[in-house]
């Protein structure tokens, strides 16, 4: 909606220039979208809320303003002239839907002259966007953009018997609306009609049989109420929307519906000062009832944490338009709510009322009494998380967000059907039918469908939760893991170079660095039991007798099923049992004083044998004198009996306090030597 900067003037006194004018509307829940500067004003373009149907008028916004500035608002004044006439016996207005229309007004104006409007009203209806038409329907547009309350002119004398129907469509009647469209009806519309057929889509367009012309000489003027939810649908299946039809869809005032055509007739009389006015007829069998609302002021300041006097909080409800209709100090207040406000019915509504025009920026900020320290443990693991974040980022792997429901149908194609899960009762789809107890199968959709997309090199992470179903049915428990897929190349390749292809050790490596980096130590591979992995390529990360997760190669035998290429890594990592682990302290030391010295040894050892035993045993022989162990070599070859493969490790040997002597290193190694032949009858490789 588009406003005036200077005709917004004209109803409130404020000295705020556009800009803070627009900073202001915004705090007040009134989104200012964008300035456009036209001559010498400024047009600003609001988005409304659905439930501030008020505020799409230029009184509705002063009214905001005013209650902001505390100034007053300050109303157009006019006057009816006196009817003295017998026009209105020819107002016949027959109400057959008064659950769809609740209220029906109209006037009939004898005596005008159809021509162009002044400069002053085309120059406000121009700011708004609007195109001037003449005189009258520019009257009812300028109505519209005042006060919110739609009106629309009839050509009298163009009715059929000068009747006005509003009753529903009737199975195959069409209308010819003002844009020149042929419009089929259908019975759940509400239309205006005469005596013959339909003349306006009712709270939507009128119809081009009916329209005002040069030639009109009288006008029979209609201020309605016309329910929210029909006028809704009518504008969707026509694929019609007006500026009527936005305001009627959010919600006009009742009483709004006398004072637009009050005005209305005001400012044609001034254009037509030769014109005969009937009184109003007035269709309002079900009146709304008064809304009052009980306050608490105690619950004001309880649930907007401030400290706000009883007084303070009626002077800002009064300001807003509300009325104090009972007062007892300390205890309640009875406030009635203005018609033009039919969002507000409860009382937090009118808690949400003061906390707005309070100023949301200048309620203090607390922490709930008794949660510091749940808010702070909160606030360590959200700092880990995204330590890992940072890490698994750095090595090149892009983070991804997956739905929580999944089907049974991917947890079978990865042999995991029987697992058991948790099921919804009513379903939005065959693809989200139960909660998730794993990340694999969604991760594989993504791979699948960045495949398609010939992005054939991809790296990603997740952090979500899985749901783990208990026996008793009762909740599930909600488990929050950390897992990822690997495929394709390391790097992209260039004329240098041709990159190695992701493979296990990628994978483990990435995550020994976020270990590292988030000060787990001691940790394990061993073989993984998981059946949806590469017999030769998994393994389960293990610390002392805590399982932290899973890695390996997606099972062969399942890439072919899924249509997927080979070389797919998967990780998934039990957050929940890693975050305990997680030790964030950073211990520093100088740099070495003493030499170290280096020795290689190459054990020959079954293929079955895990590299870790063979690490455990050297550690545990060597002990404080080993700084550092690294294998740089596995062969298997000729110079190694078939069934064996052959492990070279370069041990660092140093002491912090004293320089090592050969005798010294040669003696140790001689013991892991020893050790490894006794523990895991392993040899030396001979050269």
């Amino acid at each position: 909606m588009k406003i005036s900067y200077r005709w917004l003037k004209d109803y409130v006194d404020f000295n705020w220039t556009p800009s803070e004018l627009a900073e202001s509307l915004t705090m007040l829940g009134l989104e200012v979208s964008g300035l456009e500067k036209k001559g010498d004003d400024t047009v600003l373009e609001l988005e409304v809320t659905v439930n501030r149907g008020d505020c799409l008028s230029m009184i509705g916004i002063a009214r905001e303003v005013a209650a902001a500035t505390g100034n007053k608002l300050k109303l157009p004044a006019g006057s009816l002239p006196p009817s003295g006439n017998d026009l209105t016996s020819l107002i016949k207005i027959d109400l057959r839907e008064s659950t769809l229309c609740r209220r029906y007004t109209a006037r009939i104006i004898k005596g005008i002259k159809v021509e162009p409007s002044p400069a002053w009203m085309q120059e406000k209806l121009l700011s708004a966007g609007l195109r001037p038409i003449n005189n009258i329907v520019d009257v009812t547009n300028f109505v519209l953009l005042e006060f919110g309350q739609p009106l629309h002119a009839f050509d009298y004398d163009r009715l059929a018997e000068g009747k006005i129907i509003i009753r529903r469509a009737m199975p195959g009647e069409v209308i010819m609306t003002l844009d020149e469209a042929t419009r089929q009806l259908i019975p759940d519309m509400l239309v205006i009609a005469d005596a013959r057929e339909p003349v306006a889509l009712a709270g939507i367009m009128g119809g081009i049989g009916s329209e005002v012309t040069e030639a009109t000489s009288t006008i029979l003027l209609e201020s309605a109420f016309f329910d929210p939810t029909t006028v809704r649908l009518t504008s969707r299946f026509e694929g019609l929307s007006t500026e009527s039809s936005y305001r009627f869809e959010r919600g006009v005032d009742p009483f709004g519906v006398l004072r637009g055509s009050d005005r209305a007739v005001d400012l044609i009389c001034r254009m037509c000062p030769e014109a005969l006015v009937s009184d109003l007829r007035d269709k309002y069998p079900n009146p709304l009832p008064e809304v009052i609302i009980d306050l608490r002021p105690s619950r004001v300041n309880r649930i907007l944490g401030t400290t706000l006097g009883e007084m303070e909080i009626r002077s800002v409800l009064t300001r807003l338009g509300f009325k104090v209709l009972e007062y007892k100090p300390g205890r309640m207040v009875k406030i009635k709510v203005p018609s033009f406000r039919g969002d507000i019915y409860r009382e937090i509504d009118l808690i949400e009322e003061i906390g707005r025009s309070y100023g949301y920026n200048r309620m203090p900020t607390t922490l709930p009494a008794g949660l510091a320290a749940a808010i702070s443990k909160s606030d360590q693991e959200y700092r880990i998380t995204d330590l890992a974040r940072e890490v698994l980022t750095a090595a090149g792997l892009y983070e991804v967000y997956t739905p929580s429901l999944s089907n049974l149908e991917n947890l079978a194609k990865i042999k995991m059907s029987e697992s058991k899960t948790l099921k919804l009762s009513n379903p939005l789809s065959e693809e989200q039918v139960e909660l998730r107890t794993t990340l694999l199968p969604h991760h594989l959709e993504v791979i699948s469908q960045n495949i398609k997309h010939y992005n054939l090199n991809l790296k990603i992470f997740e952090f979500s939760r899985v749901f783990i179903p208990k026996d008793d049915y009762s909740l599930p428990e909600e488990k929050r893991v950390l897992a990822g897929a690997l495929i394709g190349e390391e790097a992209e390749a260039d004329w240098k170079r041709k990159p190695a292809k992701t493979d296990f050790f990628s994978l483990s490596g990435i995550l020994a660095k976020l270990l590292k980096e988030i000060g787990i130590d001691g940790w394990t591979l061993v073989r993984s039991e998981h059946p949806f992995l590469h017999p030769g390529q998994k393994a389960e990360i293990r610390l002392q007798e805590k399982s932290l997760g899973y890695l390996g190669q997606l099972h062969p035998q399942i890439s072919r099923e899924m249509k997927l290429p080979k070389g797919i890594y998967l990780f998934e990592l039990d957050w929940e049992t890693i975050l305990p682990l997680i030790n964030l302290e950073r211990k520093y030391r100088p740099l070495p004083r003493y030499p170290a010295i280096h020795r290689d040894l190459a054990v020959v050892t079954p293929v079955e044998m895990e590299a870790s035993q063979v690490l455990q045993v050297i550690q545990n022989t060597g002990g404080k004198e080993i700084e550092q162990i690294k294998l740089f070599d596995v062969y298997q070859g000729d110079q190694v009996p078939p069934g064996y493969m052959s492990l070279a490790y370069t041990i660092i040997y140093r002491n912090p306090a004293a320089t090592l002597t050969d005798e010294e290193v040669n003696r140790i190694h001689t013991k892991i030597i020893e050790a490894l032949r006794e523990e895991l009858g392993v040899s030396l490789r001979e050269s």
